[in-house]
């Protein structure tokens, strides 16, 4: 009997677990865009180099700064509700980018990634850490990495495509 509970356990693991990597991932794909896009668009929007290091340094910050707390609270409340309230932060981030119409937007857009960006990741850690067995953990936190890493690699591609689509010369041509 016991051996039943524990194959379905590991099933749900497994299930749980592959989900969690396809989160990740779409998560990740427009990091690379923003990546990429992400200073060419704060340049057309007037701002100088320090203004740009700024903006890409700022998620940064806030990952350092909101991980501590969040560690404490995956302990104590439970790591389900920062992974989807971190996916949410991310959701409404690239909303705030679609929308900024200047720094000060993109700014704010930064600052919601790096707070969605400080709740999925230790979520996502820990939750590797709950479901996976001693002897597939190391897997399963590469897993995770991996999606992460295809991903930005995916989004990148993606936003070099959307860029030479919609760059000037493509544009002329069209008409």
């Amino acid at each position: 009997m016991t051996t039943l509970s524990s194959d379905a356990d590991a099933r749900q693991a497994s299930t749980s677990l592959r989900r969690l990597r396809y989160s990740v991932l779409l998560v990740s794909l427009p990091l690379g865009m923003l990546q990429l896009g992400l200073p060419l668009v704060a340049r057309e929007m007037g701002a100088n180099a320090l203004l740009t290091g700024g903006l890409i340094a700022v998620s940064a910050m806030i990952i350092v700064a909101v991980q501590p707390v969040v560690g404490l609270g995956l302990d104590r409340i439970g790591r389900r509700s920062f992974l989807l309230i971190g996916l949410l932060g991310y959701a409404f981030s690239n909303a705030i980018f679609g929308f900024a119409s200047g720094i000060t937007g993109l700014f704010l857009a930064q600052l919601a990634q790096g707070i969605g960006a400080g709740l999925v990741w230790l979520a996502a850690l820990a939750i590797v850490s709950d479901l996976a067995s001693v002897d597939s953990r190391g897997q399963e936190y590469g897993g995770v990495e991996e999606m992460s890493i295809r991903g930005i690699l995916l989004g990148t591609l993606a936003g070099f495509a959307m860029f030479h689509l919609l760059s000037r010369d493509t544009l002329d041509r069209w008409r």
